[in-house]
Formats: C-alpha cells, sequence, structure tokens
C-alpha cells in the first residue's frame, strides 16, 4: 500500500524566495498492533530545485510503502509535515492533529 504526501508550497510575501533554502520533512506514523501509541518509522526530506517566481505556487511529494505481513510494523497512522524556510518552521500539519503533540514514543511534537 502506497501513502502519497503532496504538498502545496505558497509563499505569503511578495519578496523573492531562495529555492534551496525551502525544506519540507514529511513524517510518517503506523500504531504497532496491540493499540500501542503511534510510533514515528521513517521521515523524509523534500527540498524545492529551480527557479521560484514572487507570487507562484511549487509542489512537492513524499511517498511511505506500508509494509505488509511479517515485515510490517504496524498500521498506518497518519503523517506530519513541516515546512522550514532557512532553517525555520514556517507551517506545520498533522493528520490526524494529534500527531502535534509532543511526548509520546516517536513524535516530534510541534516541529
Amino acid at each position: 500500500e502506497l501513502r502519497l504526501l503532496t504538498v502545496q508550497l505558497a509563499p505569503l510575501t511578495a519578496d523573492p524566495l531562495d529555492p534551496e533554502a525551502v525544506r519540507v520533512e514529511s513524517t510518517f506514523f503506523v500504531r504497532p498492533a496491540g493499540g500501542e501509541e503511534p510510533v514515528a518509522v521513517t521521515t523524509q526530506v523534500t527540498r524545492v530545485t529551480g527557479e521560484w517566481k514572487p507570487g507562484a505556487e511549487r509542489t512537492v511529494t513524499a511517498s511511505y510503502v506500508v509494509p505488509h505481513g511479517a515485515t510490517s510494523p504496524g498500521e498506518f497512522h497518519g503523517f506530519v509535515v513541516g515546512v522550514y524556510y532557512r532553517d525555520r518552521l514556517q507551517a506545520t500539519e498533522a493528520r490526524p492533529r494529534s500527531l502535534l503533540v509532543a511526548g509520546a514514543a516517536g513524535r516530534p511534537g510541534v516541529l
């Protein structure tokens, strides 16, 4: 089973952006058998490449293949995405939102 995450980026300023300074971190979570707390299983870092014209939107994607059978770490639970510009968090989103709560096993909390 493939989980594909598409992130649309839209600048909130008309100032030129340095696309090489943009980083999108996508962390995927599973819930282990037995109903334990969700745990992070993989994080992908995606960079924006090429020219980014003022006011234009860009799209990046991340994917996670959910293993099945004996190799499965658990059932797919959700994701957390953080968008960074010059290493400063600009936006974060999670599905379900409860993944933004810090303190549980493998959870990054608010990025």
